[in-house]
């Protein structure tokens, strides 16, 4: 009998990508005993997402390369009908640059037996795992990156003309997270990035399918990470790693810096089959020692971490008054806890910010003059907003119904690109909401709900706070002339001072020492040209909503 040849050769890629790997297995003489062989064509649904490339996402000094290696090995098996019957055999890419295939030494070309018809071949790459699954740890290294991204395939082949073909399509069975870090403001160097969270241990509740099962909880998860990069000194950083598809809460990532180390917290981040996960952090001296929640996830899975850099003066601090959220201890624009500070239209970012406590401009103001005409958010009146408008009110007369003005967004919160605490001072600042600045005003002996038109959930006086009023003369606040409202909590004395800064409209200041104003980062969605503010004089203090392109100051918090 003529000894039989057998002729492996890759097919025409698109691109050199672990994807679209096809090898075709061609039996010249198929007349062997009546025995069909089985051709195969093995190839990757790969999405989209997951052909990410990047520096440095293995080892520091080589791209993240999804190509075959040469001696790389793809895992196949048959169901049944088969010469192999349970047995798997194996390929092995003899050369990377052409595609050149063959079996691996010592494994068997299958066969369907005489009497088969069809069968089920199914394929694993790396390999084939047993009850349980583990992705490596240093994913910094090809090997062990590659020998984290379990695939699986299976295809129905039928016994046809003398020979049987049929496409494995392999998937990946992992969750791809990719980390992009930036070091600036004060970091000069990112050493390591790592994935703290989670499990590396998925069950398999099939082998022959690859079912998964359920995560599992690793023995040593407290003592190891997996490391995505390491030993880096530059001030960018690439890098991609492989974890089972699970859901998240707690800390996740950890980025290690010449500063120190920066850790990202998530909260009930489910990570799916086969989907890219793209963080994109910035880095700066801010940052170091605190955890940073993960938030704002968007498409597929792209999140940009917000820097925690701060603007805010040296003397900022956030002030423990026993509420749901830290407020500052000076207004924003203030240089101390005494100034006025910038005067914001609700919703715009640059204002005009005064000298200490008086009406003298400070600076070159980007804006000076507070009316409709000059608002950010509408188109010359109080009835053309642009932004920041409840799909529920669409039949009123705040803007054209026509949609040829404004299509209706039911933004009734600032984002925080909208928000003057946070673009301003940065980091965790930001405007109190109208339930948070509701709070702060439910702790005055003297509040009454009926002036608490914010309608801001509970209604309920707060006691054990005093509200001593500074008229900056008979009473003063650190010996200053400056008049405002001094709260206190009274278990602590831990308080803050909130300077009667009055307001500005039009190009005027007005009622400066009376009055104070202070915004929320809420809308009043009943009357969407208003937003909601805390205002106070001498004798009152009320929660009311006002036009918003009026010039009023601000008072940031931070979140406990």
């Amino acid at each position: 009998m003529a000894m039989k040849q057998y002729i492996f050769r890759l097919l025409p890629l698109a691109t050199i990508l672990l994807t679209a790997c096809t090898i075709e297995v061609i039996d010249e003489n198929s007349d062997v005993g009546g025995l069909v062989p089985i051709n195969l064509t093995v190839g990757v649904d790969e999405p989209e997402e997951w052909q990410h490339t990047a520096a440095g996402t293995r080892a520091a000094t080589t791209l993240l390369n999804n190509a075959f290696a040469e001696n790389d090995q793809i895992v196949v098996g048959f169901s049944g009908n088969t010469t192999l019957g349970s047995n798997t055999t194996k390929y092995q890419v003899t050369n990377a640059s052409t595609g050149a295939t063959s079996l691996v030494s010592g494994q068997t070309q299958p066969y369907f037996t005489l009497d088969g018809s069809s069968t089920t071949a199914y394929g694993y790459y790396p390999s084939k795992p047993g009850s349980t699954f583990s992705v490596q740890t240093a994913q910094n290294t090809d090997a062990n990156y590659k020998s984290s991204d379990l695939m699986y395939a299976s295809v129905d082949i039928t016994k046809s003309n003398g020979a049987g073909s049929g496409t494995l399509t392999f998937s990946h069975k992992m969750a791809k997270i990719i980390v992009s870090a930036t070091a600036t403001s004060g970091v000069s160097q990112i050493k390591d990035v790592r994935i703290i969270g989670g499990s590396r241990t998925i069950d398999v509740t099939n082998i022959t399918n690859c079912t998964l099962g359920t995560t599992l909880t690793d023995a040593n998860s407290t003592s190891s990470y997996i490391t995505m990069y390491s030993g880096g000194t530059a001030t960018t950083a690439s890098c991609a790693a492989l974890i089972p598809p699970q859901t998240v809460s707690g800390n996740f990532l950890q980025i290690v810096t010449d500063k120190g180390t920066v850790t990202y917290s998530l909260s009930n981040k489910a990570f799916a089959t086969a989907q890219s996960y793209t963080f994109n952090i910035t880095i700066n001296a801010a940052a170091i020692g605190t955890t940073v929640a993960i938030t704002g996830w968007t498409g597929t899975g792209n999140v940009t971490v917000q820097p925690t850099e701060t603007n805010a003066p040296a003397n900022a601090v956030a002030v423990d008054l026993g509420l749901s959220v830290k407020w500052a201890n000076m207004n924003v624009g203030a240089e101390k806890v005494t100034d006025y500070g910038t005067f914001f239209a609700w919703g715009e970012t640059d204002g005009i910010t005064v000298s200490g406590a008086t009406t003298t401009i400070s600076g070159t103001p980007a804006k000076t003059y507070f009316s409709w005409d000059t608002y950010a958010w509408c188109k010359g009146t109080y009835n053309t907003l642009t932004k920041y408008c409840p799909t529920d009110m669409q039949g009123s007369y705040w803007w054209d119904t026509s949609g040829t003005t404004v299509a209706a967004d039911n933004k009734t919160q600032l984002e925080l690109g909208d928000d003057a605490a946070r673009a301003n001072w940065g980091g965790k600042w930001r405007m109190p909401t109208a339930a948070e600045l509701a709070e702060l005003y439910r702790t005055n002996p003297d509040y009454d709900p009926d002036y608490d038109y914010s309608d801001a959930g509970s209604n309920t006086k707060i006691d054990g706070y005093t509200w001593t009023w500074c008229d900056g003369s008979a009473t003063q606040y650190m010996g200053s002339s400056v008049a405002g409202y001094i709260i206190t909590k009274t278990s602590s004395g831990a308080h803050i001072f909130l300077p009667a800064a009055g307001r500005r409209y039009g190009a005027s200041f007005s009622s400066r020492g009376s009055y104070g104003f202070y915004w929320s980062s809420t809308l009043n969605a009943g009357y969407p040209d208003d937003a909601w503010y805390l205002y106070f004089n001498s004798s009152n203090a009320y929660m009311y909503g006002l036009d918003r392109d009026f010039g009023y100051t601000v008072r940031a918090v931070q979140s406990n």
